[in-house]
């Protein structure tokens, strides 16, 4: 059932975009976004896609590529996050053994939480923000400032985080939807039995071999192995993106996405 202020709110944000960005648009260009300002208002659906993959309903970019996984040399920021391998595998062995960083040991509060994971884990997950829902978690720069300084300068779109998985478990089908992401995979803390699959396309998670893939295919991950398992994740914008869509999607999707969280209020 549609919310009616959520309605109203993502119409009015898609309508000061459209305002906003009017000469812009107007001069050519702008015709993927348009449509984006469409689905975001509600006048128009994404295109229809293979089963294989979910999109956003209401937040979509049309036009871009779309494959399971990337070359990770496509995207700077990996070489860079590659280099810098052991100094963030350090942050991580740190998040591990330091007390209170995750309230409780890694994973336990999210031990199997249908309320949380909408019953997609079967096991112990948590997670250490660097950036979240499009912005940078200051605490990140105490315990973890090797991994935030490797931001800087890269398109970080909506999350960079540390994945902490605990021993046995598995994150079983599913979509992150926004097809204008792509997500970058850094192993740091790994050992055979930890896996990924993109679309029945599995791999190793191995320690320092960082690697990119489009999260609308459905995967999921497991940690067969008996130790914990962390993997630097960040969100950065689809390659394909022009500078004036990366510059639109960065001015309207922290305010679309919190309107679809029900953090934002339904009108300015």
């Amino acid at each position: 059932m549609r919310d009616p202020r959520r309605e109203r709110a993502l119409a009015e944000i898609a309508a000061q975009a459209a305002a906003n960005y009017a000469g812009e648009l107007g001069a050519g260009g702008g015709e993927r976004i348009e449509v984006f300002l469409q689905v975001l208002s509600g006048a128009r659906a994404p295109d229809a896609v293979a089963a294989n993959r979910q999109l956003h309903r209401r937040m979509y970019m049309p036009g871009l590529s779309a494959r399971p996984y990337w070359e990770a040399g496509r995207f700077p920021v990996a070489e860079l996050l590659q280099r810098r391998y052991p100094l963030l595998r350090a942050e991580a062995e740190r998040l591990l053994v330091t007390a209170g960083v995750f309230g409780t040991r890694p994973g336990e509060a999210h031990w199997g939480d249908s309320r949380i994971d909408r019953g997609r884990l079967n096991g112990a997950w948590n997670a250490w923000y660097l950036q979240r829902y499009f912005k940078r978690q200051s605490l990140a720069a105490v315990h973890t400032p090797v991994a935030l300084r490797s931001l800087d300068g890269c398109q970080v779109s909506r999350e960079a985080l540390f994945s902490v998985v605990g021993p046995g478990t598995a994150i079983t089908l599913h979509s992150d939807e926004l097809n204008f992401v792509t997500t970058l995979y850094l192993p740091l803390v790994s050992t055979p039995g930890a896996t990924i699959t993109f679309d029945r396309s599995t791999r190793e998670l191995r320690a320092g071999a960082c690697f990119a893939a489009d999260t609308t295919f459905l995967h999921e991950s497991f940690n067969e192995s008996g130790e914990w398992r962390v993997i630097l994740i960040v969100d950065v914008w689809h390659p394909e993106l022009t500078p004036l869509e990366v510059r639109f999607l960065s001015d309207i999707m922290p305010l679309a996405d919190a309107v679809m969280r029900g953090v934002r209020p339904a009108a300015c």
